[in-house]
């Protein structure tokens, strides 16, 4: 392959910002705004949770948020019917149980109908233990059908991705594993959008007899929380984490929090830990769909 020209670079990044994708808008104000419209093509983007804060909702939302962009969600915990449920509701911001009630007694769904019709370039694939190889291989199919280049890939989670023959396990293979996300984004020249677990920190509470362990999800997300690392190759890390979770709070203020949902920008190619307490949304529980000022004006964030 010849090495390209300064000339060749610039005729590159021509035919990039003419493009009609230069950037992705996820529908997220808390990272398309502050990289100027969204990530572009070959970049990574973590999000990092701790279980149960919701970060499949927010693998949901990207792809209903990014509508028009050919998609394919690697679900590799979640089957892809399940998944599926969960797109529907929030793209029709249709509770979950009434989508599976539509199904059930009227053999019928006009949220998932609708979902159908109005993406034909999302795909979703829940091959569990799946590598690059296959991922590659399944982008290839999915391009021959469409007859348009995928420009996203969203995966849940990371941990679950196989990781290249020889890889160490733990750290190492984690790390590996996001070395090589970040080489397959630039191979497809594509946005890659992978979940990420943090570890499980917890706190003891009580006597040594009768402690407790109480989980974190409540709390505002570092870096250094990330399960085995592995955020180092990413573009744009962002936390995500829910205030009502906090199991020591009166039930009265979780009722009045419930909804809360943070989200935080820790890192770009700029920096990191740039917004340690997160942006305030609208987590709608029975959809799972994610407010934000610009998916619903009518909304006072400054409320929630």
């Amino acid at each position: 392959m010849p090495i390209p020209t300064l000339a060749d670079v610039a005729a590159d990044l021509h035919e990039w910002a003419t493009g009609d994708s230069p950037r992705i808008r996820t529908g997220f104000p808390v990272i398309d705004d502050l990289t100027r419209g969204g990530p572009a093509p070959g970049e990574v983007v973590m999000i990092l949770g701790r279980s149960g804060v919701g970060k499949t909702a927010v693998g949901c939302n990207f792809a209903v948020n990014m509508q028009g962009t050919p998609t394919v969600f690697f679900s590799l915990e979640m089957p892809a019917r399940m998944l599926l449920i969960r797109t529907a509701a929030i793209h029709s911001v249709t509770p979950t149980y009434v989508v599976e009630q539509q199904l059930r007694y009227e053999n019928r769904s006009r949220a998932v109908e609708r979902v159908v019709q109005d993406f034909p370039h999302l795909a979703i694939v829940d091959d569990t233990g799946v590598g690059f190889r296959q991922m590659g291989s399944i982008l290839d199919e999915l391009e021959d059908t469409w007859g348009v280049p995928v420009k996203a890939i969203i995966i849940d989670y990371l941990e679950l991705l196989r990781p290249p023959l020889g890889t160490e396990g733990g750290t190492a293979s984690v790390d590996t594993i996001s070395r090589r996300l970040k080489e397959f984004a630039r191979e497809r020249d594509l946005v890659v959008m992978v979940l990420h677990q943090l570890s499980m920190t917890s706190a003891r509470r009580g006597t040594s007899n009768k402690e407790r362990v109480i989980d974190m999800g409540h709390l505002p997300v570092t870096r250094n929380d990330a399960r085995y690392g592995g955020d180092t190759a990413a573009d744009y890390t962002v936390g995500v984490y829910r205030p009502a979770l906090d199991p020591t709070l009166p039930q009265d203020e979780k009722l009045v929090r419930r909804n809360e949902f943070r989200m935080q920008l820790l890192k770009t190619r700029a920096g990191s830990e740039l917004d340690f307490y997160g942006h305030k949304y609208h987590l709608d529980l029975d959809s799972m769909k994610i407010f934000t000022t610009t998916t619903d004006p009518r909304l006072d964030l400054g409320d929630f």
